[in-house]
């Protein structure tokens, strides 16, 4: 098989007829195609090799011969005997392919191939110990003839292409195919995307597999490569879509190929291989997990492998090997920095700086939601371990570390409560994500295993952040019969008390578990309501706002407010004493505000795009390179077009044209 070159500086050709022939040297595969492309740089000069006739001279012999390797084939059944390495066997292979095309002899380009061929091994080598040969008038005439020769012989080539047909269906129902006839796949076929795809894809024949191994047909998947235009483009690979349809069949055998097929760059050789270990025992696909996370390395963009390989998480860590998926999983749901929205770059992040998916939101909400499960059920800790320390990453990347203070992390802000359903960002704030699995770790594992409950709280109290002070508090509330020596620790320290930013799981707890405090701790609590509110610091607070100190009946209703509020998660259990205070403020004041309000839907009114997916996906790449390059929010943004409902709008698009936009993605870039 032909290596396929990687992603190089974009090469145009200036001459008509070269774009043409190295075309259609495409149907004989790209290696050669690419030899004739590095032969017509070389020809312009453009690098100041010395020995720049010798590297021609080889490249040409390299195509000359290819070409016959294939055309031979072609051509139909040949003498065996009139084969070898002599010039007349050399012109007796070409006088029978010329004939298979129909081309005289006496056609000028045919005589030029006749000519050639007992010169061309001399062009490559060198003289002795003599200078290297320039490129001279002599030189870029025989150059010319070549191309002459190239030129004409393609053309018949090309229209004959369909013969190799019936010959790649014969190799592929051959119930006991030989070492002969993988030397016929590798050197007598044209080697291209459309006749390997045509194999290929119709091959259910595993006794190919050793001997495309042993001829090295796995060796070249092929890299990512740049258009003429200069995009980046990734082709599937034949090969590897016949290796996942094989896995069953001979899983040892895939597994140990898998293993060979050397690192590469392109996304679509890690998706079909990712099929592939889908198809393989877990015991063995596990052998490749590591390989895997490095494939979530390289940048890609609208791709389906994330959900591939946390189907791939599931299947390993359900045998057992917890390690692996705990390492995999750590890759699926990596985090980065998101870049602010600006005129520059408007698909930016839209709410500010943070943290979000190293890749896409919608493949890291299907992971989570579908296959981290399998992970905690079989982890356990080291799942809860690893869902807590992206929890921390993503809000010491949200915070400003100059300016937080401790445990402040300001999630009462972006997580109205911990209980589910109370999220007003959930779907946009990737700490209200990791946030709600790491609470739902917690509390499956809790379930499967009650006595666990402390070690639970030890992992999630590792951490400083208020939201897992309130993590604590929601699991104390769920589970107040697990040990109340810590539900009542928490209870009955002032510092927490006092401290908003651990609302409303403070106040639920209390709601939940102030009757089961003996009398004597209800009191001290009583007591600090007593003692009443930071006066001073309302004070400060109102002046600050209204450049005034507040008046002797703003402080005396803030005292009251402060007062019904605080006991209103009690209410139920009060002393009669204070029951009547309590019913007392509610009469003069109202109601307290609920201890958990019903999520906003601020979000429901902002998501408007300017244009819907529908005509998003009617216009064509330029233009909407085009409009997202220019198009500018106008007006409130409660009640007009936003960037936030472009991007949804979009997002929508590219999921349903998602080949189109594999293309399209580099060109990202530049907005």
């Amino acid at each position: 098989m032909e290596k396929t070159p990687g992603p190089s500086k974009s090469f145009q050709f200036r001459d008509p007829r070269h774009q043409r022939i190295y075309r259609r040297l495409l149907l004989v595969g790209p290696g050669v195609a690419n030899f004739f492309r590095d032969a017509c740089q070389l020809m312009r000069g453009e690098a100041d090799f010395l020995s720049q006739s010798h590297l021609v001279g080889h490249l040409v012999r390299e195509i000359e011969s290819a070409l016959r390797d294939v055309l031979r084939t072609v051509s139909g059944p040949n003498d065996p005997e009139k084969k070898g390495k002599s010039n007349e066997a050399h012109k007796e292979d070409i006088r029978l392919i010329l004939k298979s095309l129909d081309l005289p002899e006496s056609d000028e380009a045919a005589s030029a191939w006749l000519n050639a061929a007992t010169g061309l091994a001399k062009r490559a080598h060198r003289d002795c110990l003599e200078a290297a040969r320039p490129v001279d008038s002599e030189f870029r005439g025989f150059w010319r003839d070549f191309e002459d020769i190239l030129d004409v012989v393609l053309e018949r080539f090309e229209s004959r292409f369909l013969v190799v047909m019936p010959i790649l269906d014969g190799l592929a129902e051959k119930a006991h195919p030989t070492q002969q006839d993988a030397n016929l796949l590798k050197s007598g076929i044209p080697n291209n995307f459309v006749t390997m795809s045509y194999f290929f894809d119709k091959l259910e024949n595993a006794s190919w597999l050793r001997l495309l191994r042993s001829e090295g047909f796995f060796g070249y998947p092929p890299l990512p490569h740049l258009d003429e235009e200069g995009n980046l483009l990734a082709t599937s690979w034949p090969l590897c879509k016949y290796l996942g349809r094989m896995a069953k069949n001979e899983p040892s055998l895939v597994s140990t190929i898998i293993g060979e097929i050397p690192a590469n760059t392109n996304i679509r050789v890690h998706l079909d291989l990712a099929d592939a270990l889908l198809q393989l025992p877990p015991e063995l696909s596990v052998l490749h997990t590591s390989a895997a996370i490095k494939w979530l390395e390289k940048p890609f963009y609208f791709s389906s492998l994330p959900e591939k390989l946390g189907q791939l998480l599931s299947n390993v860590v359900k045998q057992g090997f917890v390690k692996e998926g705990v390492a995999l999983a750590a890759a699926l749901l990596a985090i980065v920095p998101d870049t602010p929205a600006t005129e520059e770059n408007p698909l930016g992040r839209l709410l500010g700086p943070g943290a979000r998916p190293q890749r896409d939101m919608y493949h890291y909400e299907q992971t989570i939601e579908k296959h981290i499960p399998d992970l905690v059920a079989h982890a356990g800790f080291e799942a809860l371990k690893l869902l807590a320390d992206l929890l921390d990453r993503s809000i010491r990347i949200s915070v400003n570390q100059q300016t937080t203070v401790g445990e402040t992390d300001y999630s009462t802000t972006w997580c109205r409560a911990i209980e589910k359903g109370y999220q007003d960002r959930s779907d946009r704030d990737i700490r209200v994500i990791l946030m709600g699995v790491v609470r739902d770790a917690a509390e499956s594992i809790i379930k499967s295993n009650p006595l666990e409950f402390d070690s639970v709280l030890e992992i999630i109290q590792g951490f400083k952040w208020h939201v897992f002070q309130r993590l604590t508090l929601y699991l104390l509330k769920q589970f107040p019969s697990r040990n109340s020596v810590v539900f009542r620790k928490w209870l009955l320290e002032r510092s927490k008390f006092d401290d908003s930013g651990l609302q409303p799981e403070y106040a639920l707890l209390m709601e939940a578990c102030f009757g089961k405090l003996e009398l004597h701790e209800k009191e001290i609590i009583l007591g600090w309501i007593s003692e009443g509110p930071d006066l001073e610091g309302y004070r400060k607070g109102y002046h600050k706002w209204h450049n005034e100190d507040p008046s002797k009946e703003e402080l005396l209703s803030f005292r009251e407010y402060w007062t019904r509020e605080r006991l209103h998660p009690m209410r139920a259990n009060l002393p009669i004493a204070w029951k009547k205070i309590y019913e007392d403020l509610v009469a003069k004041s109202g109601e307290a505000t609920p201890l958990i309000r019903p999520p906003m839907s601020v979000l429901s009114v902002r998501r408007t795009s300017p244009l819907d997916a529908k005509s998003i996906g009617a216009l064509s790449d330029d233009e909407l390179l085009n409009f997202l390059a220019t198009w500018q929010p106008e007006g409130d943004p409660y009640t007009h077009p936003s960037r936030e409902g472009l991007v949804e709008a979009l997002g929508s698009v590219i999921r349903s044209q998602l080949d189109r936009f594999v293309k399209l993605a580099p060109r990202f870039d530049a907005l």
